[in-house]
C-alpha cells in the first residue's frame, strides 16, 4: 500500500503531515438526537496538508445500508433533503457505499497519509454515531470507528478562543445572534458567520459541505495568534495546549 512520506520532528520522531476533518449526518432510531442509537447515513472528510491547509483529499459517501432503511429516513431530521441525495447518487456527488466499503474506504485513506489526528465540530456526536453505525452492521463484532486516531474538537477550540472574545459577543449583540437563552452561540453556523462576514449563510447539514466549512475554520484557528497551539511533535500539527 502506496503512503505519503512523512516529516521528521523533534528527536528524529516521525509527525503526521495530515489531518482529516470529518462530519456525518446520521438518522436517528429513537426519533431524538442521540447519536449513540443514530445510524449514519453521509459520511463526509478532507485529507489537509497541516503545513499548508491545502485538501488533498476528499470523500462524500451515501452509506447504503442505511438509505435503504426507508422508514427510518423518512424520519431522519433532514429527510427534506433525501431528493438532494438521490440526486446527488445519480450525478456523482455522492459515491455510493455499503457501510463496510466506506469504513474501508476511511481506512485506506489514514493509512495512506499517516492520519493520526481526526477533527470535527462537536466530534463527539460524529464519533459515537459512527460506533453505533460500525457495530450494528458488523453484528457487534466492532465498537470503534477507527481506534487509531486522536479525536479532536474544533468547536471546544473555538469555544475557548475565538468565541470566548468581547469582539465576538459585540458581535452577537450587533446582529442579535443569540441562543434562546440569550448567550453567544458556539455553534459553526456562527462561528462561519462571524469569520467570513456572510449574514446570509446557512449550514447545509450535508456532510461534506458541513466538513467543508469546519476546516477553513480550523485553518482559521490555527493561524491564532494568541498563542493557542504549538507545533506538536506528537501530533504533528497544531495541537492545543494543556
Amino acid at each position: 500500500r502506496e503512503t505519503a512520506p512523512q516529516p521528521r520532528g523533534h528527536g528524529g520522531l516521525q509527525v503526521s503531515r495530515y489531518y482529516i476533518v470529518i462530519d456525518t449526518e446520521a438518522a436517528s432510531e429513537t426519533g431524538k438526537c442521540n447519536p449513540s442509537r443514530s445510524l449514519v447515513y453521509d459520511i463526509g472528510y478532507h485529507v489537509v496538508e497541516a503545513s499548508t491547509g491545502a485538501n488533498v483529499a476528499s470523500r462524500s459517501i451515501a452509506v447504503m445500508d442505511t438509505f435503504h432503511k426507508t422508514r427510518l429516513m423518512r424520519t431522519a431530521y433532514y429527510a427534506c433533503k433525501l431528493p438532494q441525495y438521490y440526486e446527488g447518487m445519480r450525478d456523482g456527488t455522492w459515491e455510493c457505499m455499503t457501510f463496510a466499503e466506506a469504513h474501508e474506504t476511511w481506512c485506506d485513506d489514514v493509512a495512506r497519509y499517516g492520519v493520526r489526528d481526526v477533527w470535527a465540530w462537536n466530534v463527539d456526536y460524529d464519533r459515537r454515531a459512527l460506533g453505533h453505525t460500525i457495530g450494528t452492521y458488523s453484528g457487534g463484532l466492532l465498537r470503534e470507528w477507527d481506534a487509531s486516531v486522536n479525536y479532536l474538537d474544533v468547536q471546544s477550540v473555538a469555544a475557548r478562543t475565538l468565541l470566548a472574545t468581547a469582539k465576538y459577543r459585540a458581535w452577537c449583540d450587533a446582529n442579535n445572534v443569540h441562543t434562546p437563552s440569550g448567550y453567544p452561540p458556539t455553534t459553526a453556523e456562527a462561528a462561519y458567520k462571524y469569520l467570513t462576514g456572510r449574514m446570509e449563510f446557512e449550514e447545509c447539514h450535508t456532510a461534506l459541505e458541513d466538513a467543508t466549512i469546519e476546516a477553513s475554520m480550523l485553518r482559521r484557528l490555527m493561524r491564532c495568534k494568541r498563542g493557542t497551539y504549538k507545533w506538536g511533535a506528537k501530533h504533528g500539527l497544531m495541537a492545543p495546549r494543556r
